[in-house]
């Protein structure tokens, strides 16, 4: 007999409703980012499990009555960013295997262009290094799939903004401090070098931090000089980067760096001035293409 069951309203799995449970989860994340102890698991292996579902209805044939829930490049990208920063999961290594399996399905369905991962999806990956992953080696990580990306000619400045930041971040042990400060040296050396590529406020930030974990104060401040100068010369200081120069020189240092010329910018005891006084005390052209969206220079 001819079914008439409506399948216009069954409670079936579809993409939008898994996209809908996948937002959901992004919103409790963001709700709660500080707050993990209110978690019952983690979220970015919730959103894994969700897409492990999608994909079982690959190789399966639908009809007219049914639309499978086959993942899409949203899917993948929104299990990738919570992933990216899931405060309970260790996940670089589950955020590369989703990529991969997003390219193995990309290779086993012709036609599927969007499929294709592209450096958003990458850069997940890197994300993930920087923010969730507690590996001392985690910015030689970074860097390695910064290279690959390279050799395939899609590295953009985010890529090497979150090798930076996986630097800044691998003060777990005074291996991960030295690893993260000479890996942050060399990428950002590699990204000067490229013409097609423009730094940022965010990335002056990381390199700053990362080179506070230089153990050799001589070389810790010529260093931080040398990126902070840089940093004015893009014009892309703002209130975090003078914190992080600040933090990473020592005090007499950041006095004579800020008070040379006939600026004078940090007055009689530079360190004694306030961040936000010594920002407004700088040229325009200091800060011309910062990033300033707020009070706390983002």
């Amino acid at each position: 007999s001819i079914s008439v069951y409506d399948w216009s309203n069954a409670e079936r799995a579809t993409a939008l409703r898994c996209h809908v449970a996948l937002q959901r989860l992004a919103d409790v994340n963001m709700q709660l980012h500080h707050q993990t102890e209110l978690l019952s698991g983690s979220i970015g292996l919730r959103a894994y499990e969700i897409l492990q579902g999608m994909e079982l209805f690959y190789g399966q044939t639908a009809d007219e009555r049914m639309v499978l829930p086959h993942p899409t490049a949203a899917t993948y990208l929104m299990v990738l960013r919570l992933l990216a920063k899931d405060p309970l999961l260790a996940s670089p290594h589950l955020a590369q295997v989703v990529v991969e399996r997003m390219q193995q399905r990309y290779d086993e369905l012709p036609g599927q262009l969007e499929l294709q991962p592209n450096v958003v999806h990458w850069n997940q990956v890197l994300s993930a290094w920087a923010i969730s992953s507690t590996e001392e080696e985690k910015s030689f990580h970074a860097a390695n799939l910064l290279q690959r990306l390279k050799q395939r000619e899609i590295a953009d400045a985010s890529s090497y903004s979150h090798v930076l930041r996986a630097c800044a971040r691998s003060d777990m042990s005074p291996k991960g401090k030295k690893l993260g400060a000479e890996v942050a040296i060399k990428v950002y050396n590699d990204m000067k070098s490229r013409t097609d590529l423009k730094p940022n406020s965010y990335l002056f930030t990381f390199l700053l931090q990362a080179c506070a974990y230089i153990s050799d104060p001589d070389r810790r401040n010529k260093i931080s000089e040398n990126a902070f100068m840089d940093c004015r010369t893009d014009g892309c200081v703002n209130s975090h980067v003078l914190a992080a120069f600040q933090s990473a020189v020592s005090p007499e240092f950041f006095q004579r760096t800020m008070n040379r010329g006939t600026d004078r910018l940090g007055g009689d005891d530079g360190r004694d001035v306030a961040i936000s006084t010594l920002l407004k005390r700088l040229p325009k052209n200091d800060y011309r293409n910062a990033t300033m969206k707020n009070e706390f220079g983002w």
